[in-house]
C-alpha cells in the first residue's frame, strides 16, 4: 500500500492526496490518507530534530555517541543500520540513526518531547475538510517508561495519518508556522459568484525561523 499527499505549505492547500492498494483491497468512500494512522517510523527523526533544537537540548553540530550500532535501554536493544559512531544532529538524520534518535529523545525528555510532538499536530484530528479523519494516537507523558520514550525518538509506539504528517513537515517548511490543510479552496453557485472562499488558518507557530531554517538543511542533506 502507498500513500502520496502534497500540501503548499505556505497556505495548507491540498494540492494532491492519492492511495493505492497493490492488493486490489479498499473502498473507494474510504481515504487512507486521512482515515487510517501508522506507526510514522523514521520519518518522526525530522520532527524529533525540530523539537530538540527548539528546546535547545542539542545544537546542530553537537556530536553524539551512537554506539557502533548496538545500545541496550532499560533491558531492550537499539540497533542501527551501520556500525555508526560520533554523529551530529545532520547525521543522525541523515543515516537515520535509531540510536542517535533515542538518545536525543531520551535528553528531551517525555514532558517537552510529548508537548513539541502535540504542537506539531500529532494526536489530534488536523480539522481537514474531508470525512472520518482519524486522530492518531499520542499517549499522555505521565506513562511513558524509559523505552517508550527511546522508541518514540525513532517513531515507534505512536500513530500518525499521512494528513498529519504532512501538515507537520509543511510547518518546517514554511518556516515554522502549523497551517490547517484544507481541500476546498472555494465553492461557486450557478450564477458564477462564489459562496464560499477558503481563508487559510493558521494556528500558531511552533518553531523559530531559525530552527526551522536548521532542519530544512538537515533535511536537504538526506536527499542529496
Amino acid at each position: 500500500r502507498g500513500i502520496a499527499v502534497v500540501l503548499d505549505p505556505f497556505s495548507g492547500e491540498v494540492l494532491a492526496m492519492a492511495s493505492v492498494d497493490a492488493n486490489g483491497a479498499g473502498d473507494r468512500l474510504h481515504n487512507p490518507a486521512v482515515q487510517d494512522v501508522f506507526e510514522p517510523g523514521s520519518t518522526i527523526k525530522g520532527i524529533l530534530a525540530a523539537v530538540a533544537l527548539e528546546e535547545r537540548v542539542i545544537r546542530e553540530h553537537q556530536k553524539v555517541y551512537c554506539e557502533g550500532g548496538e545500545w541496550t535501554v532499560a533491558g531492550r536493544q537499539i540497533h542501527d543500520h551501520g556500525h555508526h559512531q560520533w554523529l551530529d544532529l545532520g547525521g543522525i538524520v541523515e543515516v537515520s540513526s535509531n540510536i542517535g534518535a533515542a538518545k536525543i529523545a531520551l535528553s528531551l525528555g517525555a514532558e517537552r518531547y510529548y508537548r513539541g510532538l502535540r504542537a506539531f499536530g500529532f494526536g489530534r484530528p488536523t480539522g481537514i475538510d474531508l470525512p472520518g479523519e482519524a486522530g492518531g494516537i499520542v499517549r499522555p507523558a505521565r506513562t511513558w517508561q524509559p523505552i517508550d520514550l527511546a522508541n518514540h525518538g525513532f517513531g515507534q509506539g505512536i500513530a500518525v495519518s499521512a494528513i498529519q504528517l504532512a501538515a507537520a513537515y509543511a510547518a518546517i517548511a514554511n518556516g515554522g508556522v502549523w497551517m490547517r490543510p484544507f481541500v476546498v479552496k472555494a465553492a461557486y453557485g450557478a450564477d458564477g459568484n462564489p459562496i464560499f472562499v477558503h481563508t487559510p488558518q493558521a494556528l500558531g507557530r511552533i518553531i523559530s525561523p531559525t530552527v526551522a531554517h536548521q532542519v530544512n538543511t538537515v533535511l536537504r542533506s538526506v536527499v542529496n
